[in-house]
């Protein structure tokens, strides 16, 4: 939790994203668990400066509205599937996040 929260957002610092991701999903679990299977596909990333408590609450949001689509499949009692991944391109790391719900 406290690597989730950070200090001061308007600090930048240098971060791990893949940690980030990994920490951030662990406290969207119980959010996720019922409604989703969860596939990580983190690739080798640098550290890269941001404001890592904003992008950890973009990351919360981003997972807790993936489970929020997965509501209906979990009616009819099917699991989704939201994907995770990081990748480099250029000088730029990109994080994707993708589910099958609905919407």
């Amino acid at each position: 939790m406290k690597s989730f929260s950070y200090k001061d957002s308007r600090d930048r610092s240098y971060a791990d994203l893949n940690e980030a991701l990994t920490t951030t999903l662990t406290v969207a679990r119980n959010e996720v668990k019922y409604v989703a299977d969860v596939v990580l596909d983190l690739g080798e990333l640098p550290e890269v400066l941001c404001r890592i408590g904003d992008l950890n609450q973009v990351f919360l949001n981003l997972l807790v509205n993936a489970a929020d689509a997965m509501q209906d499949k979990a009616e009819r009692g099917e699991r989704g599937e939201i994907r995770i991944s990081t990748r480099v391109e250029g000088p730029m790391a990109v994080v994707s996040i993708a589910d099958n719900g609905s919407g």
